[in-house]
């Protein structure tokens, strides 16, 4: 009996972490997300500051992070006024550059070989998208397939709290 207690235990536990988009640290955290990007570029999340950014934690060999890219792209450019970084993770240049251009993804991508990166924010899986706010905090979170009603959607309910 115990075992099985155990058992349901871990898996609401898992269940929660799934649900929560995998967040490890709860919103309002600032994660400090920095490195080169696949231009060879530094970028740190702190560089912007003052500004709405949408971070999208993604690899060329993630299935969803396929589906959802060209959509994606497409909501980038319907919303201007925010800024927006890739967290490439666990992927190779070329393959991460190969993606890059097929879907006409023009923002930076700061690359993530290790997941280092992907555990300061808070993530653990792909496609993540993280909204951040003016303060440099997390602000909220889709995991999972996303399209653009959802993201923006996420956007409006994380800008509606502050």
């Amino acid at each position: 009996m115990s075992r099985l207690v155990a058992l349901l235990a871990i898996v609401g536990l898992l269940s929660a972490s799934l649900a929560s988009g995998g967040l490890a640290a709860p919103a309002g955290r600032k994660p400090d997300v920095a490195g080169k990007t696949l231009a060879g570029k530094r970028l740190s999340l702190k560089q912007l500051r003052g500004k709405w950014v949408l971070v999208n934690a993604w690899a060329s060999w993630c299935g969803p992070c396929n589906d959802e890219a060209a959509e994606y792209a497409e909501f980038v450019r319907s919303n201007p006024s925010l800024r927006y970084v890739g967290l490439n993770v666990a992927d190779t240049p070329s393959g991460a550059r190969a993606f890059v251009k097929r879907y006409r993804w023009t923002w930076p991508s700061i690359v993530d070989r290790n997941r280092g990166l992907e555990a300061r924010l808070g993530v653990t899986y792909q496609p993540v998208v993280v909204v951040i706010d003016p303060k440099g905090e997390v602000a909220g979170v889709h995991a999972g397939p996303g399209d653009a009603d959802i993201w923006g959607e996420l956007v409006e309910k994380a800008q509606a709290r502050t």
